[in-house]
C-alpha cells in the first residue's frame, strides 16, 4: 500500500532543516493510532531474530529553495509517499 500526502501552505513555504527524516518519522508516528505507533516503534513484527517496523517513506518532493547558511530547506508545495 502507498499513501501520497500533498501539503500546501496559503502564504509561505514550509521550512525544515536539511536533515528532516526524524521530523517526518515523528509526523507519521503522531498521525497513526497510539497503539500502532507504540507497537511499531518499540517492537515491530518479529520473524526469527529480526524485527520489522513495516513502514517507509520517501524524500520530500516539490519545488524547494535551499539556504546553505542556515541549513534550511523551504518547500512549497510538497509531497511525500508513505
Amino acid at each position: 500500500m502507498r499513501i501520497t500526502i500533498i501539503l500546501e501552505t496559503e502564504d509561505r513555504a514550509l521550512s525544515l532543516p536539511i536533515h528532516y527524516n526524524h521530523i517526518i518519522q515523528g509526523f507519521i508516528y503522531d498521525n497513526i493510532s497510539k497503539k500502532l505507533a507504540k507497537f511499531l516503534h518499540q517492537k515491530g513484527y518479529i520473524y526469527g531474530k529480526r524485527a520489522f517496523k513495516l513502514f517507509t517513506f520517501s524524500r520530500l518532493y516539490g519545488r524547494f529553495r535551499l539556504n546553505k547558511g542556515t541549513n534550511t530547506i523551504y518547500f512549497a508545495p510538497l509531497s511525500i509517499f508513505i
